[in-house]
């Protein structure tokens, strides 16, 4: 009897091991099922984002001597995006709406390219602000998309992705300077609400003794030095009434 168990024994465990076997082919990804979806994930597309993608797809319209708050009525129409226009910056160079013409012939082009086409004709430009694209001059849709208002909660987050984040969910250009590496990793800890955009970065470059500088369209984060640097091109452009909280920036250059 004693000769007999043995040999069954065997049997029952190399049975075994090929069942083991088996189930391990069969389910690799069974230890990350339980394992919590990232950040990026959780995150839902912002009406920034959905805008930016819209403006991407192909258009075909034509505009023959066509009042300019008709194209943009026939626009708003085709694309269901929420177009705004600026009346006040318009009738500070004398453009109405309703009166300016415009004529452009679009075979599908993008909707981005489209929009430049067909706002060019009167030195006009646009902004994605939000939940909308608004239509008005070139400077006011720069300062319009920096100063939007933001909500921000960040905790102990690198400046780097925290601002790669935030230019990706406003459309906007936030740039890091490539040679401030070790600041990039700073860990920043803030929470904000209804800021402008460019207060909140500033305050976010601030924790990692960096400076903010607008330069364009674009806000560059770099070394207090190279943005004093580059302040001084006098590339930043000014909006007549478009002033913020006296002394708040002189406090946070400090």
């Amino acid at each position: 009897m004693e000769r007999t168990a043995a040999p069954m024994n065997c049997h029952f465990w190399r049975w075994s091991l090929s069942i083991l076997i088996q189930a391990s082919v069969l389910l690799p990804a069974s230890a990350s099922v339980g394992e919590p979806p990232t950040d990026s994930k959780l995150k839902p597309e912002s009406p920034a984002q959905t805008i930016s993608k819209a403006l991407d797809q192909p258009i075909s319209v034509e505009f023959a001597n066509a009042a300019l708050q008709d194209a943009v009525t026939k626009l708003t129409d085709q694309t269901k995006l929420n177009f705004v226009l600026d009346r006040a910056s318009m009738q500070q160079l004398g453009i109405i709406p309703e009166q300016s013409l415009v004529t452009v012939k679009l075979e599908k082009v993008s909707l981005r390219v489209g929009l430049r086409r067909l706002l060019s004709q009167y030195n006009l430009g646009y902004a994605v602000v939000g939940d909308m694209v608004l239509i008005t001059t070139e400077e006011m849709a720069i300062h319009r998309q920096m100063r939007q208002r933001i909500n921000l909660d960040l905790d102990r987050v690198s400046l780097d992705a925290a601002l790669r984040d935030l230019a990706k969910r406003t459309v906007t250009n936030l740039v890091l300077d490539a040679r401030v590496t070790k600041e990039a990793q700073t860990p920043v800890t803030l929470k904000l609400e209804d800021v402008p955009l460019e207060v909140a970065v500033r305050l976010m470059a601030n924790q990692a003794g960096l400076r903010p500088v607008r330069t364009g369209n674009v806000l560059y984060v770099t070394t207090k030095a190279n943005a004093t640097e580059l302040k001084g091109d006098g590339e930043t452009p000014t909006i007549p009434g478009a002033g913020i909280v006296p002394g708040l920036i002189d406090r946070l250059n400090q």
